[in-house]
């Protein structure tokens, strides 16, 4: 009789792992992709409203200079600007997205890749807009 019970607890805990696994593995992916979604989109958002800065200096002309906060988030292996545009290419497990923006000028200047709030000054000179952290 106790080796009935004792198998019955075996069978309903076998059961019971064996719905969790699946269930579990489901929400990990989701949250995957969801986080991968989250840094893409913050990545887009701190090329937009850098350029979006850059394009107002610009068009107001030297010396003026604008200090602003960016987040830069996780996954960003490669941020640089080329010409007039900024570009933050993120990498993931499942491929790579590249988060652009581009100014109505000439851009210059550096971009960090590690995730963190980073306070950016964006100066207008004589041909062009620098950009820096």
């Amino acid at each position: 009789m106790r080796a009935q019970v004792a198998f019955e607890y075996i069978v309903i805990v076998g059961l019971v792992i064996a719905f969790l696994v699946p269930v579990w593995s489901y929400i990990a992916s989701m949250n995957d992709q969801a986080t991968q979604s989250l840094s893409v989109s913050q990545a887009q958002t701190a090329a937009k409203k850098i350029v979006s800065a850059a394009d107002l200096v610009y068009t107001q002309g030297p010396p003026t200079q604008i200090t602003l906060d960016v987040f830069v988030p996780r996954g960003v292996q490669n941020a640089t600007i080329v010409n007039s545009t900024v570009w933050f290419r993120v990498y993931y497990t499942s491929g790579v997205t590249d988060a652009t923006a581009t100014a109505l000028g000439s851009l210059q200047g550096t971009l960090p890749r590690s995730e963190g709030l980073y306070k950016f000054t964006i100066t207008a000179v004589s041909d062009y807009v620098n950009i820096s952290y």
